[in-house]
């Protein structure tokens, strides 16, 4: 039976701004919102691999060659490939007070700073981005808990 990969993403993210201490009251806001639903497959508005993965930084930092990434799935460990990266979400759960990591990634993020207790958020559905890895440097010198996940187009293979 072949595998098949459903995605479904939603973003929100609003704010609110009043200040009560001027004679009228005054508020101001804005609110924006996506949702997509991906489909199997390779081509625009498709996916067909996904990963999850918590790392841990420690001294200079981290890379992960997303062309082979050693998995668990189904009870089988094997390798996946992701040759054109759809989305990308980066979670810095943890690290050293004040500290941050500087993101690389393919779609052209370079030296994105990700702060403890930050996220980067990346989708390009349309095209999509090829790369070889996802790097994050580290800024104060520490140990870091990154939570990765990646949904792309690729490959998952035999046994590592």
């Amino acid at each position: 039976m072949a595998n098949s990969l459903t995605v479904a993403g939603a973003t929100r993210l609003s704010w609110s701004l009043s200040n009560a201490d001027t004679v009228a009251s005054q508020s101001a806001g804005t609110e924006q919102r996506t949702a997509r639903s991906i489909t199997n497959g390779t081509g625009p508005g498709q996916a067909n691999v996904a990963h999850s993965q918590r790392i841990i930084c420690t001294g200079s930092g981290s890379s992960l060659s997303i062309g082979g990434l050693e998995i668990q799935a189904f009870g089988v460990t094997g390798i996946l490939a992701i040759g054109t990266l759809k989305e990308l979400l980066v979670n810095v759960v943890s690290g050293p007070t004040g500290g941050f990591l500087s993101l690389a990634a393919p779609g052209g993020i370079t030296g994105t700073r990700v702060g403890v207790g930050g996220q980067v958020h990346w989708a390009d559905y349309a095209v999509g981005a090829t790369g070889v890895s996802v790097s994050l440097s580290s800024g104060p010198t520490g140990t870091y808990t990154v939570d990765l996940t990646m949904v792309g187009v690729g490959v998952y293979a035999g046994n590592a």
